[in-house]
């Protein structure tokens, strides 16, 4: 940022900053929509946090404490409930799952457009990949920062164009599983389907636990598995905010992709205050490290902040 803005750009509320929302409202419409879908108390910059919206920059304050404290205000939030620089980046990416789910859920249905037929949902598509392929050296939605470091919009997006999806979804009553294939032939997958609670911690089981065994047939999208969601909370002993689906599934030969589904919005959940503590490091090569981490209770999110990495 240093080589291409003036550090008095870099808050919120400098010209630099409202010029890159396209209008003034920008701030406080990001603001209103995780309030509306996610937190309950205000998420931008407020007295807990070094800066407040109408600061500005001390006299005599080096460049490098001024960013530190900017950034402080960006990552802390209300009471430590997040930032606006976590808050709108995971927002943004679930999304742009919805909206890639439903692309594909509905890509085999044709409907009248124009002047044409149009099958599925490609608008989607072209919106995503725009958002993750872009790479400016300026505050952008992108999901890839212009050093090449990846933001968190892009760890949430990363499977999205995986040419296999499973995806779960409620319709009614009624707990959905929907395979995805978009490869001429027949895949198998070991699928794990869990049950959790968000008050559960490190040490603890799911509440409900299946497995499945399916096969991904070629260039189809079918569902492939359902069941009652009552009976399901029911024997879990869980209500619709206490809990939530972990959908987890192995390709032979490749990772596990994991995705989930909110039974309620996130602003309806009695989310518990989490405390993450790291409990062993060690380098595993030059490039890579492994961190254990243990919690209290589950995160709605959960993001390793490492300066200096490059990518990821």
């Amino acid at each position: 940022m240093a080589n291409v803005s003036q550090s008095d750009d870099w808050s919120l509320d400098s010209d630099l900053m409202l010029y890159r929302q396209r209008h003034a409202e920008g701030n406080q419409e990001m603001e209103a929509m995780i309030l509306k879908h996610f937190q309950t108390t205000p998420t931008f910059p407020r007295a807990n946090c070094y800066w407040q919206p109408n600061a500005h920059r001390a006299e005599g304050e080096d460049d490098l404490t001024w960013s530190q404290r900017l950034y402080d205000a960006m990552i802390c939030g209300h009471d430590g409930g997040g930032g606006p620089l976590y808050n709108t980046q995971y927002i943004t990416g679930k999304e742009s799952i919805v909206e890639v789910d439903a692309a594909r859920l509905c890509r085999n249905v044709c409907m009248f457009h124009g002047p044409t037929f149009m099958c599925g949902c490609t608008d989607a598509y072209k919106k995503t990949a725009v958002g993750v392929c872009r790479n400016w050296e300026a505050p952008t939605w992108s999901s890839i920062e212009y050093g090449g470091k990846w933001k968190v919009l892009h760890y949430v997006l990363r499977h999205v164009f995986s040419p296999r999806l499973l995806m779960a979804r409620t319709e009614g009553d009624t707990l959905e599983v929907h395979a995805n294939n978009d490869l001429p032939q027949e895949t198998r997958a070991d699928v794990n389907l869990q049950l959790w609670r968000w008050d559960a911690d490190s040490q603890s089981a799911p509440s409900y636990l299946m497995y499945l065994d399916l096969q991904f047939a070629p260039l189809a999208n079918v569902q492939v598995w359902n069941s009652s969601l009552t009976d399901i909370l029911s024997q879990s002993a869980c209500g619709l905010a206490d809990c939530f689906l972990l959908l987890e599934y192995t390709v032979l030969g490749e990772e596990s992709h994991v995705s989930t589904l909110f039974f309620a919005p996130p602003v309806e959940i009695n989310l518990p205050q989490v405390y993450i503590m790291l409990v062993a490091a060690s380098m595993e090569n030059p490039k890579q490290a492994l961190l254990q981490f243990t919690s209290t209770a589950v995160a709605a999110y959960a993001w390793i902040e490492a300066d200096c990495v490059p990518v990821r």
